[in-house]
């Protein structure tokens, strides 16, 4: 997914948009649940990573891209909440890494609900942009998180936090 058409909102594996994106949903999947199985992060090289559906993070996952300016991106052309964790969402790390909707058309970059005392993300060096909704969603993180150095800029509301202690944001820009 290299080029995206401002006329149709939609991803082209070609310059001239004549080939439709291909699809890495299912590889996506298959890689986390890879990496969770055998307790290794997930490394996203340099290339833009076209989803059509959400993706879940199970707990205790850790995401790392190479960077945001022409280096990892998840995108898409979808209404769809691109990322949510698993019900619990324990432990998750992303890094490095772009997460890039559509305006006014993808709902949602991140999602995160926890009930646990335990809880924690950690996301840094990163960069959500064009949602309806929220860039990002966190709810009940009594265990923490931490925003450090992400941008989250093209969302309806920018970012959603509901119940959190124990936090730090530092240098974010929505």
């Amino acid at each position: 997914a290299k080029y995206f058409d401002e006329a149709t909102k939609k991803f082209y594996a070609d310059a001239k948009h004549t080939i439709p994106a291909t699809d890495d949903t299912e590889a996506i999947r298959k890689a986390i649940a890879s990496a969770y199985q055998q307790h290794i992060p997930i490394f996203f090289p340099r290339g833009q990573y076209y989803i059509s559906d959400t993706i879940t993070i199970p707990n205790y996952m850790y995401i790392v891209g190479v960077g945001t300016v022409q280096g990892s991106a998840i995108v898409t052309d979808k209404a769809i909440d691109m990322l949510k964790t698993e019900e619990k969402g324990l432990y998750i790390q992303i890094e490095k890494i772009a997460i890039r909707g559509v305006k006014n058309h993808t709902l949602s970059g991140l999602t995160v609900k926890s009930s646990l005392y335990s809880s924690f993300l950690n996301m840094t060096d990163c960069l959500m942009e064009n949602f309806k909704n929220y860039c990002a969603e966190l709810q009940g993180f009594a265990g923490g998180f931490i925003f450090d150095s992400v941008l989250a800029c093209g969302g309806e509301y920018g970012l959603k936090i509901i119940n959190a202690s124990n936090s730090k944001i530092d240098n974010l820009i929505i």
